[in-house]
């Protein structure tokens, strides 16, 4: 029987898991990056007043699955960036992804928001193109003497 998914609009009490689910689908995810890169993308799972001031000013979708709490979540910023998309690595591949893109796109065509970017990893990248975004040019971040090679990402909405 399929677990029921649920998307819900993220609360601060639902932050440290999320930081949780983010550090997780970082190092335990498709092996597009190596285990150096990983830890300097993302030392340990972001927590404590940092990631609630992150969080906070932001819209935050949590998708909730059979019960078992938050398996992923996406968040838009005001500046139209979606800022984080993560899912537990046994989540991935069930369009939880789309679901919860949906929920996010809904809302920013209801406000009248024309188009949105993001940066996306080399694990979302194909997420984003599925859901309609185009690369607009390679990126590379660099973290802790290790560079990460992104996407800027846009979707234009009109």
């Amino acid at each position: 029987m399929e677990d029921q998914v649920q998307i819900r609009r993220g609360r601060p009490r639902d932050f440290t898991t999320l930081g949780r689910i983010m550090y997780e689908a970082v190092h335990y995810g498709a092996p597009l990056y190596t285990p150096a890169q990983r830890k300097a993308w993302m030392p340990h799972p972001p927590s404590g007043r940092f990631w609630r001031a992150r969080l906070e000013p932001q819209k935050v979708w949590v998708c909730e699955a059979g019960g078992r709490g938050p398996v992923g979540f996406i968040t838009l910023r005001s500046d139209q960036n979606i800022d984080y998309a993560y899912i537990l690595r046994h989540w991935q591949g069930r369009g939880l992804f789309g679901q919860m893109y949906s929920a996010l796109e809904e809302e920013a065509i209801g406000e009248g928001l024309d188009s949105l970017w993001t940066l996306a990893s080399l694990h979302a990248r194909p997420a984003f193109e599925r859901a309609g975004f185009s690369v607009v040019r390679p990126a590379e971040v660099k973290r802790a003497g290790q560079t990460l090679i992104r996407y800027q990402m846009e979707k234009h909405l009109a």
